[in-house]
């Protein structure tokens, strides 16, 4: 599948970012926290434009749209699901050896930040998009049949099927207004109880 480099160059020579804001993410706190997400940007130096999404699976066509257009420096400000959805946005666009990819983490679990050493607390993310440092990861493939279709989802961070798609499943029905790790617990115990 070839190998995926995280950006975390010196931006200041850098060409212009796409920012992609998940409004929703974090028990829906991205919203009141970007405004001093946009300064910490701007104090960093990183010239960028940003889009908020609009619902599930837009962060995917607006990565998409992005590579498409130039952008070789994409950032997904959201939770594991942005991230999910931004990583296939640009793996999605054909061009995606040539996009380096950045996560500034809001949203509840932060499962990916914390797997590839990503700062969860979102304003040391912010300087770490400035590090020299880059870190290599690995994307995998899923094809499955929806609707009759065979298509295809990439993944950075973990697959599971059976009791732990079950679990996640579980937990997307949860309300997230309690944020933290509360909505996963439960959704846990629901489905030990219930598989």
């Amino acid at each position: 599948m070839g190998e995926r480099k995280w950006w975390l160059d010196k931006v200041t020579s850098a060409p212009r970012a796409k920012v992609i804001v998940n409004p929703v993410a974090g028990a829906h706190k991205t919203y009141k926290k970007w405004p001093q997400l946009n300064r910490l940007l701007d104090h960093i130096g990183l010239s960028f434009d940003h889009q908020y999404t609009e619902g599930a699976g837009h962060a995917i066509e607006l990565a998409r749209d992005a590579a498409s257009d130039g952008y070789r420096y994409l950032v997904a400000v959201g939770g594991d699901g942005t991230v999910n959805e931004v990583a296939n946005g640009i793996l999605k666009a054909g061009s995606a050896g040539d996009v380096s990819f950045g996560v500034v983490s809001t949203g509840t679990g932060s499962d990916f930040a914390r797997s590839a050493g990503i700062p969860t607390n979102y304003v040391d993310a912010c300087s770490v998009l400035t590090s020299t440092k880059r870190v290599v990861i690995d994307a995998g493939v899923v094809e499955f049949h929806k609707n009759g279709e065979k298509t295809q989802r990439y993944f950075v961070n973990a697959a599971g099927i059976g009791f732990d798609a079950a679990a996640v499943e579980s937990t997307e029905k949860i309300p997230k207004y309690f944020g933290g790790t509360i909505p996963y617990l439960t959704g846990l115990l629901r489905t030990l109880i219930g598989y």
